[in-house]
């Protein structure tokens, strides 16, 4: 494994040559000694995270810490690297650690970036989950997008979307699975942040909703939550967003069968909107 990542790469981030793949991260991530080197798809947007994520102060939770390079770059030759964070995935179980987890990381990071104004990296390379997002959020119009199929599945979520008056922040938009990790005597730790503009809120309600679509998590779970402003519409979008990221990658037959998935989420959402 030792020609995946140049060795100019390793000696920048002061990792050995020793390198061995991790679970997860798309078979491409690395650990070498305690650090983890991996792709780095959005080298403008990294940019942007990683110096504000060397500032959180976790309590409450473990973050896996952007490592920068001797010379200074957040972003060697396609590379980026973190801290190494110990635990396992699985939030069935534990789902509470891993909700209060998400507020405590959410709220430091709030304060260490606590602008109104959506940071001019975020967004700045458009993907599948960007469109989708602007999708989710009415910021591109879905009455355009798509065939009649697709119309039919979606529309009466669509249609159940009410406006949130909640403050936007950067955001986790993809807290759960493999990005929460649980460790005996250790708070959840929080990695691969995907970073969106939304509430935080939303983070939650992702959360939640894959554990429950894909993970084994009760629907029940969602009552954990009361005193979540806008549960339900929040709840909405993540399942909107999770459709529109399977239709867009993989056409309809992928929609049909995550709609099923978040099925009992979206009825919930709809009954508590």
């Amino acid at each position: 494994m030792t020609s995946i990542i140049p060795s100019r790469v390793l000696s920048l981030f002061g990792a050995s040559s020793e390198v061995i793949p991790l679970h997860g991260g798309q078979e491409t991530t690395f650990c070498c000694d305690s650090i983890v080197v991996k792709p780095c798809s959005n080298p403008v947007e990294w940019t942007g995270l990683a110096p504000l994520l060397t500032q959180l102060r976790p309590v409450g939770y473990r973050v896996a810490k952007p490592i920068r390079a001797f010379d200074g770059r957040w972003e060697v030759d396609g590379w980026m690297a973190t801290r190494l964070v110990e635990g396992t995935a699985g939030i069935k179980g534990r789902e509470v650690e891993a909700l209060s987890a998400c507020r405590c990381f959410h709220q430091e990071l709030s304060m260490v970036y606590n602008s109104t104004k959506c940071p001019d990296w975020l967004g700045y390379y458009p993907t599948v989950y960007w469109k989708a997002d602007q999708l989710t959020w009415g910021e591109l119009p879905f009455s355009v997008e798509f065939n009649d199929d697709v119309h039919e599945f979606l529309k009466p979520i669509v249609e159940a979307l009410s406006p949130i008056p909640l403050n936007n922040q950067i955001t986790h938009g993809d807290p759960g699975g493999d990005n929460i990790l649980f460790a005996e005597n250790q708070a959840p730790a929080i990695i691969d942040i995907s970073p969106y503009w939304r509430p935080s809120g939303y983070a939650i309600a992702m959360m939640l909703s894959d554990g429950i679509a894909w993970e084994g998590s009760e629907l029940s779970v969602l009552e954990l939550t009361p005193d979540e402003p806008y549960l339900g519409q929040l709840l909405l979008r993540a399942v909107l967003f999770r459709l529109f990221v399977s239709v867009l990658w993989k056409g309809l037959p992928s929609l049909v069968e995550n709609f099923s998935a978040y099925g009992p989420i979206t009825q919930w959402a709809l009954d508590h909107r």
